[in-house]
């Protein structure tokens, strides 16, 4: 679930509950990590752009879930999306 949080101008911060993600970690381990009201980045909206609107996720922190140490407490997600549709997009 994504959620948006209104910072004015037609901008936001989104959050993010629910998303998992697995990834190799040292040894030949697997690492789980989940999203819980997350903050992941921020939305800038069409009318600061001056075109489509863009998502930045801003170095989110997805803390690690289980017991495995080795897989350090956290995982990071980086990169910039371009919202595609609708073209022009805000948030009041």
């Amino acid at each position: 679930t994504l959620q948006i949080h209104s910072t004015g101008k037609g901008n936001a911060t989104v959050t993010w509950t629910g998303g998992e993600f697995t990834a190799d970690g040292p040894f030949g381990i697997q690492c789980l990590y989940k999203t819980n009201a997350t903050d992941i980045g921020t939305l800038t909206g069409s009318a600061t752009t001056g075109a489509t609107a863009t998502l930045d996720l801003n170095s989110a922190i997805i803390p690690r879930t289980g017991d495995n140490v080795f897989c350090g407490v956290a995982g990071e997600l980086t990169g910039s999306y371009k919202v595609t549709s609708p073209d022009y997009l805000g948030v009041d």
